[in-house]
């Protein structure tokens, strides 16, 4: 198994999932002895050689309970099957492009090599998330449109095109009209609602996010959306559950990047002390 480990991380990250898993996963008394295809098969991945030196292309830090499973059945797929097996390192990135059906069918093979080729997995899912948010923005304007990206820098020139056609399309569809009440007052100066649709589409422009697609949501009174401004610039999405509890949804810096852990924790603050007070 120490064997197993080097050459294929993968199998022995499913194998120790599917140990913890009895009934879903029906394992030999000593799947050690397995070859590699025959091993993946008891893993419920399709038994073949091709799948085999597919997950030994995973490196050890994209391997996810979540990615595996969205893998096994992507590869169901010829397409995928055959996408993956001409690359180099399926790293998580390129796992998330591949396993969503309408990203897979978005993206060129040349797209797909030059995302394998990056940093390992510095740029994470991220590449994903850019893609997936560029589709929806589309098929709210033009549905029926298909979108096709063959580089990292076109699937950002397009993001930004998006994001300055979008913003037009929402300024000449939505009404001027006020939305709900914020659920949660603000701290003024430092956690603002956005309480108009002109708003929203000022704050996606100076954030650089699509923020203004959440209008008709927050117009339903199922979101609200508040401009940070200390310690940092960032843009905070709540969501209401089903229990009719406000949470925080997306708290994202400009570019939907990641925000320091000091403003993580002043919005989760300003929340708590919101619920506290709520309640008396």
């Amino acid at each position: 198994m120490i064997d197993l480990l080097a050459i294929n991380p993968a199998l022995v990250f499913s194998l120790a999932v599917a140990s913890g898993n009895e009934a879903r996963f029906r394992l030999p008394p000593d799947p050690g002895e397995l070859r590699q295809r025959e091993l993946a098969f008891h893993l419920r991945f399709p038994e073949s050689e091709a799948v085999v030196r597919i997950l030994r292309k995973i490196p050890p830090e994209a391997l996810s309970e979540d990615r595996l499973n969205r893998l096994r059945i992507a590869v169901a797929s010829p397409e995928v099957l055959k996408a993956l097996s001409h690359l180099a390192v399926v790293s998580a990135a390129v796992i998330a492009l591949t396993t969503e059906p309408l990203l897979f069918a978005s993206v060129t093979s040349s797209f797909l090599a030059e995302v394998a080729q990056g940093d390992g997995d510095a740029e994470g899912e991220g590449v994903a998330v850019l893609l997936r948010k560029s589709l929806q923005m589309q098929a709210q304007m033009e549905p029926g449109r298909s979108v096709r990206v063959d580089s990292l820098t076109r699937l950002r020139q397009l993001h930004a095109e998006l994001l300055r056609d979008y913003a037009r399309w929402v300024e000449a569809r939505i009404e001027a009209s006020k939305f709900p009440p914020p659920p949660v007052p603000s701290l003024p100066g430092v956690v603002e609602p956005l309480d108009s649709a002109e708003q929203l589409v000022l704050e996606g422009r100076q954030q650089s996010n699509c923020v203004a697609s959440y209008a008709p949501r927050v117009r339903e009174g199922r979101v609200f959306i508040y401009r940070v401004l200390q310690p940092e610039r960032a843009t905070l999405s709540l969501i209401r559950t089903e229990t009719g509890r406000w949470e925080i949804s997306e708290l994202k810096a400009s570019r939907n990047r990641p925000v320091t852990e000091q403003t993580e924790d002043l919005v989760e603050q300003w929340l708590s002390d919101w619920q506290l007070s709520s309640r008396h």
